[in-house]
């Protein structure tokens, strides 16, 4: 047996051993829940124990690995007050950050992830401190109120820089309750008797386009549409008001995995939207280059392994997504 070393490791197991949810210990530790899958399946193999049963949906704690919860809160504790003890030798003095940068992101995406790297960006950079904005948007860039910035669409003012990170892939999604109240379509002809539950209009990478491999689908009326913010959205799904076609499902991570949410004509989504990391044409500091390439990078390990994860997860083929071609 050779234990693991990663202190994110034990966090997870003593959060896990807390909330008893998987997903709500990721939630607390500001981790992707796929990432916090991958982390379990890993330590189960190197202690050689079963520490979540995973044949029940959502996971349950296997009741023989319990004592191990312990062991791991005091290992995570004791990390805790060495980091306390480095930062206050570190730190005998209140300093101002020698430098700010400010970076820029949606109102529409899970953030958790790229706060959590964003620290360990400070700590790596001595006197450094991140700002984080939310959609400062192509102004905001080129007048210096961000230094990066992440859209969800391609810019088109000049004197930006920008680099393709990849692509948003959502399904659609709708609550137990809601399917009971209203039926389950079962074609997407169908979705035209159902309310629908879509992003403002007004942003970038508003699309009413659905596809399923080759097959697309137009949502023309807008009768029974609704046009929200992400979290209105959240929030109307989850109250059982309508389905979701364009929202993120790490947003209702939870909910998907404890099954009261569930997908709706798996296979049709939304057609994914271009994300790209920018920064100012004129803008050549290491620092914006090296935290830019840190969100492209975090885009992929997360965003990416996420919509994967949950196609994987509810047999959705991956197959059914076409990726639009990056010129």
């Amino acid at each position: 047996m050779r234990p693991s070393l990663k202190i994110e490791t034990w966090n997870l197991l003593s959060e896990l051993g807390r909330t008893k949810s998987l997903a709500q210990a990721a939630e607390r530790l500001d981790m992707d829940l796929p990432a916090a899958s991958r982390l379990v399946s890993s330590l189960e193999k190197e202690l050689g124990v079963e520490i979540l049963d995973r044949k029940r949906k959502p996971a349950q704690i296997v009741t023989k690995s319990l004592e191990l919860f312990s062991e791991a809160d005091r290992i995570a504790r004791q990390y805790q007050r060495l980091l306390k003890t480095a930062e206050s030798i570190k730190h005998q003095d209140t300093i101002k950050p020698k430098r700010i940068l400010k970076v820029s992101l949606p109102a529409n995406i899970d953030r958790s992830a790229y706060l959590n790297a964003f620290s360990n960006f400070e700590r790596k950079h001595s006197g450094l401190r991140v700002e984080v904005l939310i959609d400062a948007g192509e102004d905001g860039l080129l007048n210096g109120a961000a230094d990066v910035a992440y859209f969800g669409y391609r810019p088109t003012k000049e004197g930006i820089a920008w680099i393709p990170a990849g692509h948003n892939v959502t399904f659609l999604m709708a609550s137990r309750s809601y399917l009971r109240r209203n039926g389950t379509p079962q074609s997407v002809q169908e979705l035209r008797n159902h309310t629908l539950l879509l992003r403002n209009s007004s942003n970038r990478s508003f699309s009413r386009r659905l596809e399923n491999r080759d097959a697309v689908f137009e949502i023309e009326s807008d009768e029974k549409v609704h046009f929200e913010d992400a979290y209105s959205c959240r929030t109307h799904l989850i109250a059982g008001e309508g389905i979701s076609v364009d929202l993120v499902p790490s947003f209702v991570a939870d909910e998907l995995m404890r099954g009261d949410i569930v997908p709706v004509l798996p296979g049709w989504h939304r057609r994914p939207w271009e994300i790209c990391v920018c920064r100012r044409d004129s803008d050549h500091s290491p620092l914006v280059s090296e935290m830019a390439d840190l969100i492209v990078e975090n885009f992929k390990k997360h965003t990416v392994d996420s919509w994967m994860f949950w196609y994987r997860y509810f047999s959705i083929p991956l197959e059914s997504v076409v990726l639009p071609a990056v010129d």
